[in-house]
């Protein structure tokens, strides 16, 4: 029973005083935190209309997580959607093997078929403005499994639809019918 805890977290100041003080007047007198969601809502720019963002594409985690066979499927992207747009974003600037070979693929994908702009944000608010630009979020998390995906809840705060592997707890993370998910 949840008067039995030791301390109570609240995701809002509202969901503490309209929801659980409102309903169980005595967990005032316990030991309770509010902390709030990571996400600024001004930092929640408009999203674009469909149709501008109609063959928009984004990618917007560290490149591990899944851009390099994200990057090896591209030219058949591009092939079925010529003018499909992919936003790499969702890492930082410091230098790793990895990132360097990130790089290096966009450059050489982009030599051959083009459409792949790196697009590295400096702060959540740019990061927030460049998921709204985007109509579909391609994540395919393809090494490991997810254990929630928080990048998948950013696209969708910003009206941007996830398409990922069911790896993990992506599925969950979705819900039901927020998202596409393939065999991963």
């Amino acid at each position: 029973h949840i008067l039995n805890a030791h301390a109570i977290m609240y995701v809002s100041e509202w969901q503490r005083d309209a929801e659980w003080l409102r309903l169980l007047p005595e967990l005032a007198a316990m030991p309770s935190a509010v902390t709030p969601i990571a996400i600024d809502p001004q930092w929640l720019a408009a999203p674009k209309s469909r149709d501008e963002r109609r063959h928009t594409f984004i990618y917007a985690s560290r490149p591990e997580r899944g851009l390099m066979p994200l990057l090896t499927m591209w030219p058949m992207i591009r092939l079925a959607i010529p003018d499909a747009r992919l936003l790499v974003t969702g890492y930082t600037a410091e230098l790793s093997r990895v990132m360097i070979l990130a790089d290096r693929l966009i450059q050489q994908v982009n030599a051959v078929v083009g459409g792949v702009v790196p697009a590295r944000a400096d702060d959540k608010p740019s990061y927030f403005k460049m998921l709204s630009q985007a109509r579909l979020m391609l994540y395919p998390g393809a090494y490991f499994e997810e254990t929630n995906g928080h990048v998948c809840s950013e696209a969708m705060m910003c009206g941007v639809v996830p398409l990922v592997s069911n790896l993990g707890a992506l599925a969950e993370t979705l819900g039901n019918g927020t998202g596409l998910l393939f065999e991963g």
